[in-house]
């Protein structure tokens, strides 16, 4: 038996960029530290009690409608000039790769979760049903997979540290 705890719409976009430490302009989450501190919250509460955690993201974590403005220009569709440019697969993949670049904190969280043996579930929304691409659930994948390989191996070092 699990703890269920169900979160949704986040709307993460393209984040913080690195280099210039500002928000792209179209982003609207700015709360990955608290995030993260949720998370460390539920592992840490779940761990009083003894008990097994599942996180459920019910859709929107990510905002794939909000990367990029749509282009007004004359080649552009009344769609494209609407909506942004057809999606496909392969540009999903590379705009979750951005989105997912810039939230790290946000990824850590997750990771914290599952590094403390518990589940993250992540559903689709209206503005991310491209995770269902398996280019996009790589993305994913690959991105929780690396932080939790940094998070457990930081662990046991301050485990063996302490013996």
């Amino acid at each position: 038996m699990h703890d269920l705890v169900v979160v949704s719409d986040f709307h993460l976009g393209r984040g913080k960029n690195d280099h210039t430490g500002r928000y792209h302009e179209l982003e609207a989450f700015f709360y990955d530290d608290d995030f993260r501190s949720f998370c460390q919250w539920l592992i840490d509460d779940a761990h009083k009690r003894n008990a097994k955690l599942r996180l459920i993201i019910n859709g929107d974590a990510f905002d794939l409608l909000r990367i990029d403005r749509p282009p007004q220009t004359p080649e552009a569709t009344m769609v494209e000039r609407q909506f942004g440019p057809f999606m496909t697969p392969d540009r999903a993949a590379r705009d979750m790769a951005d989105i997912l670049d810039g939230h790290p904190v946000f990824i850590d969280g997750l990771a914290r979760v599952l590094v403390a043996g518990h589940e993250v579930v992540i559903l689709p929304g209206n503005h991310d049903l491209e995770i269902q691409w398996p280019p996009v659930r790589r993305q994913i994948e690959h991105a929780l997979l690396a932080r939790v390989r940094e998070r457990a191996t930081a662990e046991r070092e301050v485990a063996d540290a302490e013996d």
